[in-house]
């Protein structure tokens, strides 16, 4: 039905709303080591996919870590994937900037693409990857691991491609 998704979070405060996506990923956050990361989910614009970034969501200096929402704060990916981009501190010099009409603040305009998906198996114990000396099954490879492997961008869900492709 139309609107249903809104009507879980339609009384809730934008903080409420944010605290309730980091509460899904604070297991990953646990097994990362990061007490207080810079979790600020976003909105993906256009196409290519970009992501508008404010001054104020960089002045730590950290990592920033995301989940894609719409406007309204509601998870737009059935999987929840949690994704992070390194901070880098020339940000501004390698990424457009875009003033904003009502002051003289500007957004960094940041493709998606930059945005690395964590996944949980990357975490797991080392014994847990193949073995690098013999072939998987054709049969397990998915279209994911196939756009990965073209692309080379560690976009698998097997984290042992992944790291083969960084």
């Amino acid at each position: 039905m139309f609107g249903e998704k809104n009507k879980l979070n339609e009384n809730l405060t934008k903080k409420e709303k944010i605290e309730r996506l980091k509460l899904k990923h604070e297991p990953m956050f646990e097994k990362l080591g990061i007490a207080s990361p810079n979790f600020i989910p976003k909105c993906v614009f256009g196409t290519p996919p970009v992501m508008y970034i404010f001054p104020s969501e960089l002045k730590e200096g950290k990592d920033l870590y995301m989940e894609k929402v719409d406007k309204e704060y509601n998870s737009e990916d059935p999987e929840r994937i949690l994704y992070v981009w390194k901070f880098n501190p020339e940000y501004k010099k390698k990424y457009p900037q875009k003033t904003l009409s009502n002051s003289e603040d500007t957004m960094s305009i940041i493709p998606f693409s930059d945005f690395e998906p964590i996944v949980e198996d990357e975490f797991e114990d080392e014994f847990n990857l193949p073995n690098p000396d013999e072939d998987l099954p054709l049969s397990e490879l998915t279209i994911r691991d196939l756009a990965a492997i073209i692309t080379g961008k560690p976009v698998s869900h097997k984290a042992w491609l992944n790291k083969i492709l960084k």
